[in-house]
C-alpha cells in the first residue's frame, strides 16, 4: 500500500513540475523530483510519463490536455497502419492539410513528415521509434 501511495505522490509532483516549468530532459525532471525529497531511477520515470501520457512538445514535456486547443482542430475520424513505417489518418473532406500541418508543428519524435490529400493524412515514421508510441502522441494531439 505505501508503495502505491508514494507512486501516486511522485506522479503528481512530476504533472506539477512539468505544468511549472519547462522541461527538456528526463535528467533534468530527475534532478527536479530530487530538490523535493523524491529519487527515482529513469526506468521509473520513462514508465511515470508513459502512464501520465506526457509527451515532447516544441522539445519540452508538456500533459497533453494542456497542449489540445478544443474546436480549433480537425477530428480524427480514424487511424490505421499500412505497414511498418506508414500510418494512415481519416478526418472530414477538406480538413487533412490542416491535420497534417499541425502534426508537423508538433515535431513528434519518430514521425519523418506528412502527405496531405482532402480527407487523408499519410504519416511517415522512423523504424527507430515504437509504432505505438507515435500513435498515442497523435491520438492525443485529436482527442
Amino acid at each position: 500500500m505505501k508503495k502505491i501511495s508514494k507512486k501516486l505522490r511522485r506522479q503528481h509532483v512530476l504533472k506539477q513540475i512539468i505544468k511549472e516549468k519547462q522541461i527538456s530532459t528526463q535528467e533534468e525532471l530527475r534532478e527536479e523530483l530530487s530538490k523535493l525529497g523524491i529519487e527515482v531511477t529513469q526506468s521509473s520515470l520513462s514508465r511515470d510519463l508513459n502512464e501520465l501520457d506526457i509527451v515532447k512538445r516544441r522539445g519540452f514535456y508538456v500533459i497533453p490536455e494542456d497542449q489540445k486547443r478544443h474546436g480549433a482542430l480537425p477530428p480524427l475520424t480514424s487511424m490505421k497502419w499500412a505497414g511498418s513505417n506508414l500510418l494512415i489518418l481519416k478526418t472530414y473532406p477538406s480538413m487533412a492539410p490542416a491535420m497534417g500541418a499541425f502534426i508537423d508543428e508538433q515535431n513528434i519524435n519518430g514521425v519523418v513528415g506528412t502527405v496531405s490529400g482532402d480527407d487523408t493524412v499519410f504519416v511517415a515514421t522512423s523504424a527507430a521509434v515504437k509504432g505505438e508510441d507515435i500513435e498515442r502522441e497523435i491520438r492525443n494531439l485529436f482527442e
